[in-house]
């Protein structure tokens, strides 16, 4: 795979996995603690949090700050405001206040993974990729086989080019845990490994699943055209339309003319 499909595919999975952060983020999951053994004035604060994740997810950034920026006055070392106001801040691309959040989000607790792995991904959207890739590897030492952090390794190790790596990442996530969003990077690995008959193994994967998961269409669009196989990026069309007949993304991309 040459450098600028490199570049291009890793730009392309960076712009989907940051669509994805907060879907991926622990932030927005139920706690494994029921809420009514929680003390009273935990319990409020746990709810006053869970609104504010709530007010995130709905795009009210402006808003969970100042929630955020009052809740902290009341209890500033709290690891999870810190981790949330980490990401508003990154969403509204402010990167160094980001990173400082997170880092306070760290120190008051060493042994939560979501900060670690929203660390990452500010470095990243920062254009700080060793700073990420250390970020990403800290909090893979907390949680080995966690999806979010080595789906975040292969990306980035794909983008630098370092395709047995980037392999190795995909594989630490247990086979049950595995996402179609992987398949992609892996079919990307295997090509820029000159075993194309591996990459087709995942592109055959990802014609089957595009039937089932119309949203990551144009994505694996986007890797057949980035490697001008457009045999298979017209099938995943065809198979798309015949599935989803009233979505037009697939289509929103030009057809192109079967090589002769």
């Amino acid at each position: 795979m040459s450098f600028c499909q490199n570049h291009f595919f890793a730009r392309l999975s960076f712009g989907r996995m940051c669509s994805k952060v907060f879907a991926w983020s622990g932030i927005f999951g139920c706690s494994c603690i029921a809420l009514f053994c929680l003390p009273k004035g935990t319990l409020a604060q746990s709810t006053e949090l869970s609104r504010i994740s709530s007010l995130i997810q709905q795009g009210k950034l402006d808003e969970a700050e100042q929630r955020l920026h009052g809740y902290l006055i009341k209890v500033p070392h709290s690891p999870k405001a810190n981790d949330l106001l980490g990401i508003v801040y990154l969403r509204q691309e402010r990167y160094k206040q980001a990173e400082e959040a997170l880092q306070r989000a760290i120190t008051s607790a060493p042994v939560l993974l979501e900060p670690r792995v929203d660390l990452g991904d500010a470095y990243l959207a920062e254009g700080k990729p060793d700073l990420a890739l250390a970020a990403y590897r800290g909090a893979t030492k907390l949680a080995p086989h966690d999806v979010r952090p080595n789906i975040a390794l292969a990306k980035l190790y794909l983008a630098t080019g370092e395709f047995a790596k980037s392999i190795e990442a995909a594989g630490n996530i247990p086979t049950q845990k595995r996402t179609a969003e992987l398949l992609p990077t892996l079919a990307a690995d295997y090509f820029g490994l000159g075993q194309p008959k591996k990459a087709s193994v995942e592109i055959q994967e990802m014609l089957q699943i595009s039937e089932k998961e119309p949203d990551l269409v144009p994505e694996l669009v986007e890797f057949f055209l980035a490697h001008k196989d457009f045999r298979a990026r017209n099938s995943c069309c065809c198979l798309h339309n015949r599935s989803s007949p009233s979505r037009i993304a697939c289509w929103s991309i030009p057809r192109l003319r079967m090589p002769v």
